[in-house]
């Protein structure tokens, strides 16, 4: 997923910019730049997720998020903490449209598998209370998404800037898999009631998670795209290759 934004800012660079040799530059007149662009996207997909060192592109997995709050009532507490994702840079491209003016772009694809790993915070009030913080791998496949990206160009001092002024990440979540840490025998119990809770609530579960994790990887993608591009219009935005 990073690796399709990632692409873009890569493969506009203009030929006077070092750049690895898998990289292909790509024109703003090329006749065939949307293509240009999911052609180097798949050659650099796996590469993004584990950092370019030449170009001063840090890892972008795992991704972390703080917390998932789920649920917050009186007799009910569930959150996910600590989480750590992987598995955006194992996707399929299923269409991508670039706009005349090269500043909004609108990919559509699928990721094969993202895995999880998290700690669960559990509460519940009920005729016997339960509680514990524990392990959960959680996982889903095969889900479609959606990224939409905007470029805005300002002029400051007679010098052309391009930043991305606005991401929305777009996760079609259907289901998801999960399994906690049962090597201690006497959480059992509670993981049995948790795993009730889970599996009657699934929908609702993923309606609370879904905008968390859409909201974390717009911001990812708005932070490295605009580390990349400051200052760097002409070398980025060439007419040609």
């Amino acid at each position: 997923m990073f690796a399709a934004f990632f692409a873009f800012v890569l493969v506009t660079v203009h030929a006077a910019e070092e750049i690895p040799s898998y990289i292909h530059v790509c024109g703003r007149n090329d006749p065939n730049y949307d293509q240009c662009i999911v052609n180097t996207i798949n050659n650099i997909n796996s590469k993004i997720c584990t950092g370019i060192p030449e170009l001063n592109v840090a890892p972008t997995e795992p991704m972390n998020i703080d917390e998932i709050v789920i649920y917050n009532t009186d007799n009910l507490k569930l959150s996910v903490k600590e989480s750590k994702i992987r598995g955006f840079c194992n996707f399929v491209i299923n269409s991508l449209q670039v706009s005349s003016d090269k500043r909004h772009f609108d990919l559509n694809f699928v990721l094969k598998h993202l895995d999880m790993e998290s700690v669960y915070d559990f509460d519940m009030r009920v005729l016997v209370p339960l509680a514990n913080k524990g392990l959960v791998h959680i996982s889903a496949d095969n889900l479609e998404a959606k990224i939409i990206i905007d470029f805005k160009e300002e002029t400051k001092n007679g010098k052309t800037e391009i930043y991305a002024s606005k991401v929305k990440t777009i996760l079609n979540v259907k289901t998801f898999k999960y399994e906690f840490d049962d090597s201690e025998k006497d959480l059992v119990q509670l993981h049995d009631a948790l795993t009730n809770i889970v599996n009657e609530n699934e929908k609702d579960i993923i309606i609370k998670v879904k905008p968390a994790l859409e909201e974390a990887v717009s911001k990812l993608i708005i932070t490295v795209v605009n580390n990349v591009v400051r200052n760097r219009f002409e070398q980025l935005f060439p007419n040609k290759a």
